[in-house]
């Protein structure tokens, strides 16, 4: 299991392909009273790519001020989209289909932020990263998804602050807890930190999880140390063995 890559051609080439299976058996099953039906929401989608790469890849990045809006706007539209067209997929009996078009939040996110865009609205992007790093094992594999989940958390939060919203706090811990099964000190050194600053009121409870989880899994020396030091520090507790 890899990590899809932040891509639009990748996004655009794997929803056409899911999508069609959408509309394909939405086309032979009793219609739905739904004002966005798979075919509409596969056009939509596939007008927005188009426009982003326009917009885009053309010159490489967006040269005009108001692109970082530009790209929020489409951005969260086709989050939107590909949300709707996993709901569909749900309904329909497609499984895979609606666990795949709900997975390209991710990628598609990620590309958005690398091109300066932001969202205010991180549910779906939550709810892929949480399903991928339940899919992933190798401690290379989950190394990688914490370093494009601080790519996501550096590009939201200067939007977001103290302001942020309950999927906001749950990438923060979610990042965390990815770091920590990466077994890469800096990852989980840089995860940690952000938990203190952005989440004091539940940053004890989960370093003290975390200890319960050392022992528990049997994490490597070097990530007992890292989650200790955390430990001491937000708990104010000294370890006993």
């Amino acid at each position: 299991m890899k990590i899809p890559p932040a891509d639009l051609a990748y996004v655009d080439e794997r929803f056409c392909e899911l999508a069609r299976d959408v509309v394909d058996s939405w086309e032979d099953a009793p219609k739905e009273d739904a004002s966005l039906t798979p075919p509409a929401l596969y056009q939509a989608m596939s007008q927005l790519l188009g426009v982003l790469r326009s917009c885009v890849e053309a010159t490489g990045h967006p040269d005009d001020p108001d692109a970082p809006r530009e790209l929020r706007i489409l951005g969260e539209h086709g989050l939107q989209l590909l949300t709707e067209m996993a709901r569909h997929a749900d309904q329909l009996g497609l499984d895979a289909q609606a666990r795949g078009l709900r997975d390209l939040c991710f990628p598609f996110a990620l590309w958005v932020v690398r091109c300066d865009g932001v969202f205010s609205s991180w549910e779906p992007v939550v709810d892929a990263v949480a399903e991928l790093a339940n899919r992933l094992s190798a401690p290379d594999d989950l190394a990688d998804l914490a370093t494009h989940l601080d790519e996501l958390l550096d590009a939201g939060t200067p939007t977001l602050g103290r302001a942020a919203g309950r999927a906001w706090r749950i990438l923060v811990l979610n990042r965390a807890i990815v770091a920590t099964r990466s077994y890469r000190p800096a990852l989980m050194e840089r995860a940690f930190a952000a938990v203190v600053e952005w989440l004091p009121k539940e940053a004890p409870g989960f370093f003290e999880e975390a200890m319960e989880q050392m022992d528990a899994v049997g994490y490597p020396d070097q990530v007992r140390a890292v989650v200790e030091a955390f430990y001491r520090q937000v708990c104010g507790q000294r370890i006993l063995h």
